[in-house]
């Protein structure tokens, strides 16, 4: 029978590929949390790019976006949407009017700053660059994933379970 003579550091690369490989593979949720952005909070956008100047107040719930703009009063509601790190806010329409402008873009993966295109429903539109700074607000979430909901739910009936427990107050 021959033997096959492998150099050690060959050995060694081929390991650490292997390793690499499955760790790679493995999903993200397999029971870490995971931290996104959020635009939930207050903004300082634009003033150039076409735009005016104008104070966001925004409230992200499960994608969706609401809130008001002012400049330095409200003058708008404020729509929209978030899915991973692109966004869509819809100004308007205006107080008093028909007038509405759509801004597209992408939220910093660190929460405190976004940017992008802008267009209105005018006739012909207008269009434009935009970006905004957080002014307040937490930039991220973290959300948990299933495994650690179900982790945390076990936890606390394992001590609601155990001796010397008494109506539900944990002793």
């Amino acid at each position: 029978m021959r033997r096959l003579a492998v150099r050690p550091m060959v050995l060694v690369t081929m390991l650490v590929a292997c390793a690499s490989a499955i760790v790679v593979c493995l999903p993200a949720s397999a029971g870490a949390s995971v931290t996104v952005p959020t635009v939930t909070g207050t903004w300082s956008c634009c003033g150039s790019g076409g735009a005016s100047t104008q104070t966001w107040t925004i409230t992200e719930s499960g994608g969706s976006l609401s809130g008001t703009a002012s400049n330095p009063e409200p003058f708008s509601p404020i729509s929209g949407s978030i899915s991973g790190t692109s966004v869509e806010i819809v100004t308007g329409p205006y107080i008093g009017s028909t007038y509405s402008a759509t801004f597209v873009g992408t939220i910093s993966t660190n929460g405190e700053s976004m940017s992008g295109t802008w267009s209105s429903n005018d006739k012909p539109p207008q269009t434009g660059t935009w970006s905004a700074t957080r002014t307040s607000g937490s930039p991220t979430v973290t959300i948990e994933t299933a495994q650690e909901k179900e982790a945390k739910e076990k936890e606390a009936k394992a001590k609601l379970n155990r001796p010397g427990n008494v109506g539900g107050l944990i002793a």
